[in-house]
C-alpha cells in the first residue's frame, strides 16, 4: 500500500527466532505431541528437558531444533502449520498465528486475527472480545483508566509446581497451567512459563522477570504462581518437614515495586496465587436446631502443607530520591485462592476451583469489566458455588493499590 509503513511478510520466508518464540508462547501442554508430529524423537525431547527446566524454553528449543533439521527454504510458517495440521489438540492461537500474522503483518490480517468463542468452544481461549467502540468510550475517562497499548507487547509470568520430592503431587495442576496459559495468551500477554521450581528458583524467576527490558513496552503485567502453600509463602518442590523450601509472597511485591522495577512505574501489576494458606476448612456450621453433618463430597484438598505460619504483613513505606518522591508499592492487586489459614480445593482432573472460576469469569466478562469487577465476580462465584455441600472456600483480594480502573480490552 502506497505511503504505508506496514511491513508485508513473504509467505516463503523462514521463521526467525523471535517468531519461533511467539509460536512457543501459544503452545500449551500439547507441545510434546506437536514435536512428534514434526518428526522429532522422544530422545530429542529428553535431551532438551535435561538442559532447560523452563517449559517455555523447552518449547522454543524444540521449534529451533525443527528448523535446523529442515531442508533450506523449508522452515516457513506454512511448513510448520503443514506439519501440525493433523494434531487435533493444536491450539487455535497457534493455527491463527501461523496462518495469519506470521504470513502477513498488514493491518487487514491483524484485524482478522481474533479468536471467536464459536471457534474455541470448550477451550479457555474462547473469551468474548471487546469492541472498538467500547474501548474508545472508556478511554475518554483518562484520569480514571489505566493507559493501554495498541500492540501485543504485554508481559506475564506463569509458574506452576506440579511434582514434589516429599509433598504430594498436585493433581489437576497441568490443567490449571494449560487453562491459565491460554487465557493470558488470548488476552495479549507474552507468557514466560516455568514449572517445578524451588523457593529460591521462584524468587530468581520473579526477580529476573522484573529486570526484563521488554517491561518498558508493556502496559501491564500478570504474575501467576500455582503450588502448595502456607500462610505468607509458596512452597518449592523440595519442601519437607524440617527442611523448608519456601518463597515468601511478599517478595513478589518487593521485586515489582517502584524501587526494584522502575519500568513498571504507574503500570498495573496483577498477581494471582493458587495455593493454600493454612490447613483449616473455610466453613462453619450454622443451624437453628439439631442436624447431621453432610457426607464428604468428592473434592480434593490440592495445596495444603503443615509448616509454621509466616508473617504476612504489608509494608506501607514510600521511596524518596534526590529528584522526586514516588510510592514504593502502588498499582498492584493480588487475588489469592483462599482466606488466611484455610485450604484450596479442586478436582483431580479439572483443576482447582479457583482457576476454573477465574478463567470462566474472564472469558465471559473481560470484554466489558475492569479487573476489580472481574475479581468481585470470581469471589461471588465461590459464594454461589462452593466446592461441596459441606466445604467452603473463599478467594480474597489483597494488597490492592490500584488507583485507576484496569480494562484488558481482549482482542484489541
Amino acid at each position: 500500500m502506497a505511503g504505508s509503513n506496514t511491513e508485508t511478510r513473504s509467505a516463503g520466508q523462514a521463521l526467525t527466532d523471535k517468531e519461533l518464540m511467539k509460536v512457543a508462547e501459544t503452545l500449551g501442554q500439547e507441545w510434546e505431541q506437536a514435536a512428534l508430529h514434526l518428526g522429532l524423537k522422544t530422545k530429542d525431547l529428553d535431551d532438551i528437558k535435561a538442559v532447560h527446566r523452563s517449559v517455555f524454553m523447552q518449547k522454543q528449543k524444540m521449534l529451533v531444533l525443527w528448523t535446523r533439521r529442515r531442508p533450506p527454504g523449508k522452515a516457513t510458517a506454512e511448513d510448520l502449520l503443514r506439519g501440525l495440521k493433523d494434531l487435533e489438540d493444536l491450539p487455535v492461537e497457534t493455527r491463527q498465528l501461523l496462518s495469519g500474522s506470521l504470513l502477513a503483518a498488514s493491518q487487514e490480517v491483524k484485524a482478522s486475527y481474533k479468536v471467536s468463542p464459536t471457534e474455541t468452544k470448550g477451550r479457555t481461549s474462547g473469551l468474548i472480545l471487546s469492541s472498538e467502540q467500547f474501548k474508545t468510550e472508556k478511554l475518554k475517562d483518562r484520569d480514571n483508566i489505566y493507559k493501554v497499548n495498541d500492540t501485543r507487547t504485554r508481559m506475564a509470568l506463569l509458574i506452576t509446581n506440579v511434582h514434589f520430592d516429599k509433598e504430594k503431587d498436585r493433581d489437576g495442576a497441568e490443567k490449571d497451567e494449560e487453562d491459565m496459559h491460554k487465557l493470558l495468551i488470548s488476552l495479549g500477554y507474552n507468557v514466560e512459563q516455568h514449572r517445578d521450581l524451588s523457593g529460591t528458583e521462584m524468587d530468581e524467576a520473579v526477580k529476573r522477570f522484573s529486570k526484563d527490558p521488554r517491561l518498558a513496552a508493556t502496559d501491564s503485567v500478570f504474575v501467576v504462581i500455582m503450588s502448595h502453600g502456607v500462610k505468607g509463602a509458596i512452597l518449592g518442590v523440595h519442601h519437607c518437614d524440617g527442611v523448608p523450601d519456601q518463597f515468601p509472597i511478599d517478595n513478589i511485591f518487593k521485586h515489582l515495586d517502584s524501587a526494584n522495577c522502575p519500568k513498571l512505574l504507574n503500570k498495573p501489576k496483577v498477581i494471582i496465587i493458587q495455593a493454600c494458606r493454612g490447613v483449616d476448612d473455610g466453613s462453619a456450621i450454622v443451624t437453628d436446631g439439631p442436624g447431621s453433618v453432610p457426607e464428604k463430597a468428592l473434592v480434593v484438598q490440592v495445596d495444603a502443607a503443615h509448616p509454621p505460619h509466616l508473617a504476612d504483613e504489608v509494608d506501607a513505606d514510600i521511596e524518596e530520591d534526590a529528584s522526586h518522591m514516588v510510592h514504593k508499592e502502588k498499582d498492584m492487586v493480588s487475588l489469592l485462592s483462599c482466606t488466611a489459614d484455610t485450604v484450596s480445593y479442586g478436582h483431580k482432573s479439572q483443576g482447582s476451583f479457583f482457576i476454573q472460576h477465574i478463567v470462566e469469569i474472564f472469558n465471559r466478562h473481560a470484554h466489558e469489566d475492569h479487573i476489580d469487577e472481574l475479581f468481585r465476580k470470581a469471589l461471588k462465584r465461590f459464594e454461589d458455588e462452593p466446592p461441596s455441600a459441606d466445604r467452603r472456600q473463599m478467594a480474597v483480594k489483597d494488597r490492592c493499590t490500584l488507583t485507576r480502573k484496569l480494562y484488558l480490552f481482549p482482542g484489541l
